[in-house]
């Protein structure tokens, strides 16, 4: 910053002086449980770890940005029409609590 003229060499000196490290956070609490869409948000980095041989942690803590093409409109209308039990009959021989 001193030879692109943005500060003086004595503020650079003092500068270089202060404890950055000591003022750094870190505020990551671990893997949030109220994702709107969890399934889709795991198969998402799922999908980032196998192509691009990342960690979750890395993608998580490291600032990347994934774009995808889910419309969060139309998850949340699938949603609700997934909600409705009427809609679905159960299946013969189906029991809640049994899996066949």
């Amino acid at each position: 910053m001193v030879a692109a003229g943005y500060i003086d060499q004595a503020t650079a000196d003092q500068s270089a002086t202060v404890d950055i490290h000591g003022q750094l956070i870190d505020a990551y609490e671990g893997k949030s449980e109220d994702y709107r869409y969890p399934s889709y948000f795991d198969a998402v980095i799922n999908e980032a770890v196998n192509r691009y041989g990342l960690t979750e942690e890395d993608i998580i803590k490291n600032g990347y940005r994934i774009y995808t093409e889910m419309d969060q409109n139309y998850q949340a209308s699938m949603q609700v029409i997934y909600d409705n039990v009427d809609l679905f009959p159960p299946c013969r021989g189906w029991h809640p609590g049994r899996i066949r």
